[in-house]
């Protein structure tokens, strides 16, 4: 089975835009953000969360250059993430 998985924006073909309706964000929101950003060779993310509107929760990701192992690092964290894509059901 084939999953196709999309952005919901992408700016200016520099900032991959991730929008949400959530309660809160959950670290499964960054992640997906963090997996975008990996696969698509970009550094910056913006997660947006709309659900306490009217005020509107804004993140921002950095990622830098992906290693020759094919992760990437968190520059805010400096966490190094595993790039997996995922379908809805986790696996």
């Amino acid at each position: 089975m084939v999953h196709s998985y999309r952005p919901d924006l992408i700016c200016y073909g520099k900032i991959v835009v991730e929008r949400k309706a959530a309660k809160g964000l959950l670290p499964q929101h960054f992640g997906l953000l963090r997996n975008y950003l990996g696969l698509l060779r970009m550094r910056v993310g913006l997660l947006v969360n709309f659900h306490g509107y009217p005020n509107v929760d804004i993140r921002r990701v950095y990622l830098s250059d992906m290693n020759e192992q094919g992760n990437v690092e968190d520059v805010a964290t400096g966490q190094i993430t595993k790039i997996a894509i995922h379908d809805a059901n986790g696996k």
